[in-house]
């Protein structure tokens, strides 16, 4: 036998399988609808970043307020 050819046989059938699945289903790939989940994703990401650091700079701020408040006392 021959299996210098088995890889691009193995590919070849995976990609006519893949193009099948893809052609039996009834929705339409496009671009433009996949970049805009893309770039809502990454909005809410960076959403969600921005709020862990406004989060984080607060509660830095509140204990350095706490942290002054109770070197301030005379004991």
């Amino acid at each position: 036998m021959n299996y210098g050819n088995t890889p691009a046989l193995f590919s070849d059938a995976l990609e006519r399988a893949y193009s099948q699945a893809v052609m039996d289903t009834s929705e339409s790939l496009s671009i433009k609808d996949m970049a805009k989940s893309i770039a809502r994703g990454a909005k809410r990401g960076a959403k969600r970043a921005a709020r862990v650091i406004g989060e984080v700079i607060n509660a830095q701020a509140e204990a350095r307020a706490r942290d002054a408040r109770y070197s301030r006392t005379q004991w």
